[in-house]
């Protein structure tokens, strides 16, 4: 079974997400290395992503008007984060998917800098958005975070933190509805 789902939107962004994008402006844009661009995704198990279908989406409103781009991603890990028991809660065990961007996508990430080079920018935003696999018919729900790092010597920052993501099944269909 294969399930589209946009990993991003109004769920769990943390504030500290916020503050770091406050003053980030068109040169910081254009000064970011594409090739040290990497997604991490954190989604519970049994549930799988689809690399092959996972991009990093941009939009950017500049004075000449919207840019939107969809850059492919492609896999370089895949990690398993153990399920952990707590004093008052318990945490399931979670896949780790460490991602970039593909050749075509640093090409195009890099024209887009080009393109933005001399003109004001307003609004940005990024997103990740990834096809799921083999959501078995008793989950209901499952959380997952995204991160992003733009940065060589920068830490990952967190766009999404601990989403619940509720599926729910229509005449023996899935689908993905998220909380935002």
């Amino acid at each position: 079974m294969l399930l589209s789902v946009f990993l991003v939107g109004c769920a769990s962004i943390p504030l500290g997400t916020l503050l770091e994008f406050r003053s980030f402006d068109e040169q910081d844009f254009i000064d970011i290395n594409p090739s040290v661009i990497r997604a991490k995704i954190h989604l519970e198990q049994p549930v799988r992503i689809d690399p092959s279908q996972t991009l990093m989406k941009l939009r950017l409103e500049t004075s000449k008007g919207v840019i939107s781009e969809q850059f492919s991603l492609r896999l370089l890990a895949e990690n398993t984060i153990p399920a952990e028991q707590g004093l008052f809660f318990d945490t399931a065990a979670k896949s780790e998917y460490l991602l970039a961007l593909d050749d075509d996508a640093l090409a195009s990430f890099k024209r887009v800098q080009s393109e933005i080079n001399n003109e004001q920018s307003g609004k940005f935003r990024f997103a990740v958005s990834t096809d799921l696999e083999g959501v078995p018919r008793s989950v209901n729900t499952i959380q997952f975070s995204i991160f992003i790092k733009l940065k060589e010597e920068g830490n990952y920052i967190t766009l999404v933190d601990e989403a619940e993501l509720e599926i729910i099944t229509k005449d023996g269909a899935s689908e993905t509805v998220g909380d935002g």
